[in-house]
């Protein structure tokens, strides 16, 4: 699968809904890359046999984290069914996720439930 965004990419306006409990609520769309597209997994490849897999790794981990925090819903798209490693792939961004907002010192996250 080739690769469409690189980073994360936001959508310029947001779009703007009354809920039935009349509360207003702004959907703002946004776009990452994905971790294991042909790009990214070329990389990692050609990483892995200088010993910088981790860098590839941590970015990746980081991309995905921001999105969980930034986010109240997010779409884990995949190109096949869901596999044991997509899963660990998962819990892995999410403890990062989880281990950013432990450290940040009582300061909420992009997202107010």
């Amino acid at each position: 699968m080739e690769r469409v965004t690189t980073g994360i990419s936001i959508w310029s306006e947001p779009f703007l809904f009354i809920k039935s409990t009349g509360e207003k609520v702004a959907v703002i769309l946004m776009d990452t890359q994905g971790t294991f597209d042909l790009e990214t997994s070329a990389q990692h490849a050609a990483l892995a046999r200088t010993f910088l897999v981790s860098h590839f790794w941590q970015e990746s981990t980081f991309i995905f984290a921001l999105t969980l925090l930034a986010s109240s819903v997010t779409v884990y798209n995949l190109m096949n069914q869901i596999q044991e490693d997509d899963l660990m792939n998962l819990q892995t961004f999410s403890s990062y996720c989880v281990l950013a907002q432990e450290n940040s010192q009582g300061t909420r996250s992009f997202q107010v439930n």
